[in-house]
C-alpha cells in the first residue's frame, strides 16, 4: 500500500493502493479514511472468521440440545376413538387426562396423545447409595446402599 503525505487534507487521508481494480483504468484505486477502516477489519478477518466458526458451531450445538430439554415428553398418534396407554394398555377418552403404573403423566386429544414423566431422575450421587422408586405415590429416595436411613445428596433432571 502507498501513501502520498502530500494528499492528506482537512483530516482525511488518501491513499493509493496498487494491483486493486480502480474505476479508472489508468489511475491507481483511491480510498478515504472511511474505507480504510473497511481494509482494517479485513485484515483481521482470519480471526473474524475463525471467531464466526466457533460460534456457527456453538449454535448448531445448542440447537442440538432443545429436543433435550423436553426428552422425559413424547407423543403419538392413535387410531380409533380413544387413546391407548402403552404402559398400562388402558383406553381414555379424548379430553381425559391420566397418571399410569410408572407416574407418566398423560393427555388424550383428538388424534393426538402425549405423555411426559412424572418422577424426576436422580443424577449425581456418591456410588454407595442407590435410588429407589415409589409408583403408588410416584415418589422415590436416594440412600445409602448399606443403610436405608441415611439419605445420599442429589441433583434431578426431568419431570
Amino acid at each position: 500500500m502507498d501513501t502520498d503525505p502530500s494528499t492528506t487534507f482537512g483530516g482525511s487521508l488518501t491513499i493509493y493502493v496498487s494491483g486493486v481494480s480502480s474505476p479508472t483504468p489508468s489511475a491507481p484505486y483511491k480510498m478515504t479514511l472511511l474505507d480504510c477502516d473497511y481494509f482494517h477489519i479485513l485484515e483481521h478477518q482470519p480471526e473474524a472468521m475463525s471467531m464466526l466458526k466457533r460460534s456457527v458451531f456453538l449454535g448448531f450445538v445448542l440447537l442440538a440440545l432443545i429436543p433435550l430439554n423436553d426428552a422425559a415428553c413424547w407423543r403419538g398418534t392413535y387410531k380409533g376413538k380413544k387413546c391407548k396407554d402403552e404402559v398400562d394398555r388402558t383406553l381414555h377418552s379424548v379430553g381425559s387426562s391420566w397418571t399410569n403404573s410408572k407416574c407418566h403423566k398423560c393427555n388424550c386429544d383428538k388424534g393426538v396423545f402425549s405423555c411426559c414423566d412424572g418422577l424426576p431422575t436422580p443424577v449425581e450421587y456418591p456410588e454407595d447409595c442407590t435410588v429407589e422408586y415409589d409408583y403408588t405415590t410416584c415418589t422415590y429416595e436416594v440412600f445409602k446402599k448399606n443403610d436405608r436411613t441415611s439419605p445420599c445428596s442429589h441433583s434431578a433432571v426431568g419431570k
